[in-house]
């Protein structure tokens, strides 16, 4: 250690088991030589007790933002540029500082905000106050086994009567629109195509059939949020179901005069349905809480749910970062909760990957704020999997795979009138890829 830090380092020992104060001039001159002379580690402790006495000026915050952005802490760098921008917005330089360091923590909202307000900050990037500026393309496939395994094998060796249907396939379309209304109010789009295929088996008496269903459903979801000075945002969506579902049933003829045998027919059994999320999250330093409310009917039951979550940036920046959230979810056949966990590392500008997982009552669970709903068919039990970000200025490309253990159940009669529940769990494969576009 060189003589100057020791002679700083002696000084703030002293002065902190002191009676003494430190004076404006002091911490603008320490401040100021350790800044110039790169000691960013004193310049913060300097200007940590600095801030605890109530001195608090423009160059201090300056120097406290710049020491934490030169050591790549962009999550302790944003709070001191702001403040330092709110007191003297001229320095051209030190809103480009600033405007850095909100895109370097992932706040894009905010740091388009900035521009808008700060048009001088940089004449290349012109900031969005209205318009679409996002779209993105999402296309995969589930594949499960149900079909080989259930294919030709009966239900129950005993009784007269089984019912089930094996879901094996999945093919999803999705397509997502983010805009602007106003620099701090935002829209929000969506469109789910998904197309379900199932085997479906059926025993009445000594009729036995099995057939193969193919369903269309959709779901279309809107969403508006706005963003508060305070760093809070708060957003309300809506989505609206249709779901298809095929399926055997009997009509029974045994009680007309003179009786007529049982009929088989197949039944589309078409539902529509609606439910409604409210969100409010804050952006601090280093985490991000949110709390999630949705309700919505499903299945002809209504479904409550209700989220905690916590984005955080342990080193500061978005190089580095993890979502954490816990789920309660009521319904009037299931209450249960969900673990949600993420964790994202940026390998460069170019590439970053993503690790996830998904477990606990998941049946109807809602994610995105509405736009993801995992409702379409066989209640998952968990799902964990990976992201591949890769990234260009205005397009990324992100190839995904999922692995999920999925429960169903079928009925069988095990003796006359005896009808029993089966539960079965299967796995399924999930691959997606999607497309986004920065506008």
């Amino acid at each position: 250690m060189d003589l100057s830090k020791l002679v700083c380092l002696l000084f703030i020992v002293f002065w902190s088991n002191s009676s003494f104060a430190l004076s404006y001039k002091e911490v603008d001159s320490l401040t100021y030589f350790h800044y110039q002379n790169a000691n960013y580690k004193l310049v913060q402790t300097i200007g940590k007790e600095a801030l605890k006495e109530n001195i608090d000026f423009y160059y201090l915050r300056v120097r406290l933002g710049l020491s934490y952005y030169f050591e790549s802490n962009f999550e302790n760098a944003w709070p001191h540029l702001l403040k330092a921008v709110d007191m003297n917005p001229s320095d051209k330089e030190i809103l480009k500082y600033t405007y850095q360091s909100l895109v370097l923590t992932s706040q894009n909202e905010v740091a388009n905000e900035f521009l808008v307000k700060y048009p001088q900050t940089n004449n290349e990037i012109k900031p969005l106050s209205k318009g679409l500026n996002k779209i993105e393309f999402e296309s995969g496939n589930i594949f499960s086994n149900n079909e080989k395994e259930f294919y030709g094998k009966p239900l129950s060796e005993i009784g007269n009567y089984y019912e089930g249907n094996f879901f094996s396939n999945m093919k999803i379309i999705r397509v997502y629109l983010e805009g602007k209304i106003s620099p701090d109010l935002s829209y929000s789009l969506g469109v789910n195509l998904f197309e379900t295929t199932h085997l479906s088996k059926f025993k009445f008496s000594t009729q036995d059939i099995e057939t193969y269903h193919q369903n269309d459903n959709y779901q279309f979801n809107a969403g508006v949020s706005k963003l508060f000075k305070s760093n809070g945002k708060l957003g309300y969506s809506v989505a609206y179901y249709r779901q298809n579902f095929s399926y055997p049933y009997t009509i029974s003829r045994a009680s007309s005069v003179p009786p007529l045998p049982v009929m088989i027919r197949d039944s589309i059994e078409k539902t529509s349905e609606l439910s409604m999320s409210l969100f409010y999250s804050k952006r601090m330093k280093f985490i991000e809480p949110i709390i999630f409310l949705n309700y919505g009917t499903f299945d002809l039951s209504d479904n409550l749910q209700a989220e905690l979550g916590l984005t955080y940036f342990p080193l500061g920046h978005d190089r580095l970062y993890a979502y954490s959230s816990v789920s309660y979810l009521n319904n009037s056949i299931n209450t249960g909760f969900a673990f949600n966990q993420k964790i994202g590392f940026g390998l460069n500008q170019k590439f970053a990957l993503e690790a996830n997982f998904l477990g606990g009552k998941l049946g109807n669970y809602m994610g995105s704020a509405g736009f993801i709903t995992l409702n379409t068919f066989d209640p998952i039990n968990y799902s964990t999997g990976l992201n591949l970000s890769i990234n260009t200025p205005k397009v990324s490309i992100v190839p995904s795979y999922r692995f999920q253990m999925r429960e169903m159940e079928y009925f069988t009669e095990n003796s006359p009138g005896n009808f029993v529940s089966h539960t079965h769990n299967y796995y399924s494969h999930l691959f997606y890829i999607t497309l986004r576009w920065k506008l």
